[in-house]
């Protein structure tokens, strides 16, 4: 078999040639939703490292440079750690995100493209259902992965001015734009967050849940 031919890989019944072909390797561990689940832990605990940084610069009431400085990068691996966990539930409903040699978790619609980071797009992909507050959360944080928490600029200068009609631009700043951060931001993210991941847990075959803590209100479950 041709190691390009994604379309064809059997990932839950591999042959030995399969174990030594590095297509069906990659395409397997994308596939395998406790990998998914292994970088979002990893992203999650560096996240708390800064998160706490981040609270002691909400609640404080005098100046907090190291948590005005690491605020962007905490929404930053949060989103990117929320993402592995939703990408984990899509790939564990059964979905081939790899073809051709191309990953693709969602599709775009009216035949428009759509980021593979987009958390809204996701969450629906999976079947992850969200209030208000928690969309929200969701928007800010794919702004945070596909360009607040790392750079100073979207890569286009119409990334943030794409949802204003044609002739508004005028008056209107990428700042108004952005979702903004606050400090009613944690307690969402927390709680999705646990949601999210304990949705995955329940779709992963009782023996790989063995050796996974989920932490509920600082109680640990599972």
């Amino acid at each position: 078999m041709p190691k390009d031919n994604y379309d064809s890989h059997d990932y839950d019944n591999p042959s030995d040639d399969d174990y030594r072909d590095p297509a069906w390797q990659h395409g397997a561990a994308l596939h395998e939703p406790l990998s998914w689940f292994w970088s979002s832990e990893e992203l999650e605990t560096a996240a708390a490292i800064l998160k706490e940084k981040v609270e002691d610069y909400y609640n404080s009431q005098s100046r907090n440079p190291i948590g005005e400085a690491v605020m962007g990068p905490y929404y930053l691996l949060t989103g990117f750690a929320m993402e592995c966990l939703i990408k984990g539930i899509i790939v564990a409903n059964g979905e081939r995100v790899l073809k051709n040699g191309k990953i693709k978790f969602v599709d775009g619609k009216d035949g428009k493209k759509v980021s593979q980071h987009n958390l809204i797009a996701l969450a629906d992909k999976a079947g992850i259902t969200y209030n208000s507050d928690e969309r929200q959360i969701l928007k800010l944080l794919t702004e945070s992965i596909e360009w607040a928490g790392r750079y100073p600029a979207p890569m286009r200068w119409d990334q943030e001015y794409k949802q204003l009609e044609p002739g508004h631009y005028s008056g209107s700043t990428m700042e108004c734009l952005t979702e903004s951060y606050s400090n009613h931001d944690i307690p969402i993210i927390d709680k999705l967050y646990c949601r999210v991941k304990g949705i995955l847990v329940s779709k992963l075959p009782p023996h790989e849940t063995k050796t996974i803590t989920i932490t509920f209100g600082g109680e640990n479950s599972l």
